[in-house]
């Protein structure tokens, strides 16, 4: 850290790794999350880890676009209301099969 500035000094070895950081915060991705996927021992945890963050995102989204309906449905006007008509049939003889 420059002790004028307060500023982190990085080197460049640390760009690709600060890049990758900077890209899954953009997607929303938890810092300890981030450490987690950085840290990962092996290429198929690190996926998991990446598919267990696609697959809150996607919950998310299915919420927000649920959302969107109900609030687009709160500024569509009603519907017509449903002619409903009461009638009297008297009843009639008919036959039926009750088997095959």
């Amino acid at each position: 850290m420059d002790p004028r500035t307060g500023y982190r000094l990085y080197s460049s070895g640390q760009v690709p790794t600060a890049q990758v950081i900077r890209r899954f915060r953009a997607l929303g991705m938890p810092v300890e999350h981030i450490k987690a996927v950085i840290e990962a021992p092996d290429l198929a945890a690190r996926n998991e880890m990446i598919v267990k963050h696609l697959k809150h995102m996607e919950a998310q989204l299915e919420q927000t676009q649920d959302a969107v309906a109900s609030l687009r449905s709160l500024l569509e006007p009603a519907p017509a209301p449903v002619a409903v008509e009461f009638r009297f049939v008297p009843g009639i003889l008919a036959a039926a099969i009750s088997e095959t």
